[in-house]
C-alpha cells in the first residue's frame, strides 16, 4: 500500500488498474478512462517532447493500417461511421499511453497482474453460485441451462473475456518469486479454475482457444520450471472437462451434440434455415451453415470490391443487397471472422495487413523456437504474449467483429505489455 501512495501519477496508475475491472461493467467508462489517461499521456509527451516514444514498428505499422481504413472509407458508399472510423487511432493512442505510464510506474505491471487474479477468483465464485442456483451474486439470472455469463448478464462473453485474461496470469506467475508462496498459491488457483468458467460458459470458441493456447504453450515451457506443472495441469484439465461432459447431458449436448450437427447434418434445422439447398454441397460446413453463408455473401462483395473493400463496418448494411446477399440470413452486423471482415471491409490491402501481423507472430514464435532447441537465452513474457495473439488471430475460427470498440482494447491491450517488457528485458527471461 505504501508504495501505491509513493506513485508519481496516482490516476493513471488507477485507471489502467481498473481496466479489467471497466471491461465487465461499464464499456463507457472503459473508454471514458482510457480517453484521460491518453490525453495525460499527450500533454506530458508535448511537454518534455519526449516524441521518441513513438519510434517502434508497432507506432508505424498502426499509423499505415490507419490510413488504410480512412482510403478505404472514403471510397465506400457507406458514411454512417465516420466518426468511429476517424477516431480509429485512439486504440494506438491508448496503446502509446499505457506502455508510458507502465515504464514511468514500473511497479504497476504487478498490481495490474495481481487485480486480474482477484477478478479470475471473484468469476468463478461468481459462476458457480449462477451455475447452481440460476442467478449470480447481484441477481442476474441464467437466460440459458448451458450458458453461465456471471456478471456480463445478457451479453455472452465470459469465456472470451476469461480467456483472453489467462496469458495475464501466467505473465503474473512469471513475475513472482517462487518464494512467494502465498501469491504463488493464489496464482495456481487462478489457473487451474480458468477452465472451468470458460466450460460453464458454455462458449465453444472460448473453449477451442483455451486448449490451442495451451497447446502452443506446451511447446515453450518444456525448459521453464516454473512453468512445468503446465504439462499436469493440460492432462488434469482434459481429464476433468472430460468426465463432466460424460456425466452432464446439457453440456454434453451443447458441446458434442450441436457442434457435429452445425459441422456435418444436412437435416439439423438451423442448417438447413441457414444455407439454401443449392449451396449445400457436402456433408461439411466450415463451423457451421450460418457462418458457410457469411463466406458465399463475403466473397460476392470481394468480387465487386477487391482493392479496398466496401469500407470499415461496412457489412451490416451492404449484406441485404441483393447483388450480395444469398438469402435472408446473409445479413449480421459482421461476419464473424476477421479475416473475412477485413476483407470485405478493406479488400485485399487490409487482408495482407492482417496475414502480416500473424505472420510476423509465426516468425517471434520460430525465433524463439529455434532458440529453445539449441538451449539459448530467449523470452518467456514475448512468448506469453505471442501465445495470446497466436490463438486471438487463429484464421479458422469465429470471431467477434474486428473494428467492435471493446474488442479492439482487449486485442490491443497485450501489445503495451509486449513494448514494456521488451524494454524492461531483465523481466520474464529464461
Amino acid at each position: 500500500m505504501n508504495n501505491f501512495l509513493k506513485l508519481k501519477y496516482k490516476l493513471e496508475s488507477i485507471i489502467i488498474l481498473s481496466l479489467p475491472l471497466l471491461m465487465i461493467i461499464s464499456r463507457f467508462m472503459l473508454e471514458f478512462c482510457l480517453l484521460v489517461i491518453s490525453i495525460s499521456f499527450i500533454i506530458r509527451i508535448i511537454k518534455n517532447k519526449n516524441y521518441i516514444i513513438f519510434n517502434n514498428h508497432f507506432t508505424f505499422f498502426f499509423l499505415s493500417f490507419y490510413f488504410l481504413l480512412l482510403l478505404s472509407f472514403a471510397f465506400s458508399h457507406e458514411k454512417l461511421n465516420i466518426l468511429s472510423i476517424l477516431l480509429y487511432f485512439r486504440f494506438g493512442l491508448y496503446v502509446m499511453a499505457i506502455y508510458y505510464f507502465l515504464n514511468e510506474e514500473k511497479n504497476i505491471v504487478k498490481y495490474f497482474l495481481n487485480t486480474i487474479l482477484v477478478i479470475i477468483l471473484i468469476l468463478f465464485f461468481d459462476s458457480l453460485i449462477q451455475y447452481f442456483f440460476g442467478q449470480n451474486l447481484i441477481g442476474l439470472k441464467t437466460f440459458e441451462t448451458h450458458r453461465i455469463s456471471s456478471f456480463f448478464g445478457e451479453e455472452q462473453v465470459l469465456g472470451a473475456y476469461v480467456v483472453r485474461l489467462f496469458p495475464f496470469l501466467l505473465l503474473l506467475k512469471n513475475m513472482t518469486d517462487v518464494d512467494s508462496k502465498k501469491t504463488n498459491y493464489l496464482i495456481f488457483s487462478a489457473i487451474f479454475i480458468t477452465p472451468i468458467i470458460i466450460f460453464l460458459s458454455g462458449e465453444r470458441v472460448a473453449m477451442f482457444l483455451f486448449f490451442l493456447m495451451m497447446g502452443y504453450y506446451l511447446v515453450f515451457f518444456v525448459r521453464s520450471k516454473k512453468f512445468r506443472f503446465i504439462y499436469f495441469y493440460t492432462i488434469f484439465t482434459i481429464l476433468s472437462i472430460g468426465t463432466f461432459l460424460y456425466n452432464s447431458n446439457i453440456y454434453y449436448d451443447r458441446y458434442i451434440n450441436q457442434t457435429f450437427q452445425s459441422l456435418f447434418n444436412k437435416t439439423y434445422e438451423q442448417n438447413k434455415w441457414f444455407l439454401p439447398e443449392s449451396f449445400q454441397k457436402s456433408n461439411f460446413y466450415f463451423l457451421s451453415a450460418q457462418h458457410q453463408n457469411f463466406i458465399y455473401t463475403g466473397i460476392n462483395v470481394f468480387k465487386k470490391n477487391k482493392l479496398l473493400g466496401t469500407g470499415p463496418k461496412s457489412y451490416r448494411y451492404i449484406c441485404d443487397n441483393k447483388d450480395y446477399a444469398i438469402n435472408a440470413m446473409s445479413c449480421n452486423t459482421h461476419p464473424h471472422n476477421y479475416y473475412l471482415q477485413v476483407l470485405i471491409e478493406t479488400g485485399l490491402l487490409g487482408l495482407i495487413f492482417l496475414f502480416l501481423i500473424y505472420f510476423y507472430i509465426i516468425y517471434r514464435s520460430f525465433v524463439n523456437f529455434i532458440k529453445l532447441l539449441k538451449n539459448q537465452y530467449y523470452s518467456l513474457s514475448e512468448v506469453i504474449i505471442l501465445g495470446f495473439y497466436f490463438t486471438q488471430l487463429w484464421p479458422l475460427m469465429q470471431h467477434g467483429s474486428f473494428f467492435n470498440n471493446w474488442n479492439s482494447i482487449i486485442l490491443f491491450l497485450p501489445v503495451a505489455f509486449l513494448l514494456f517488457l521488451k524494454k524492461n528485458t531483465k523481466l520474464g527471461e529464461i
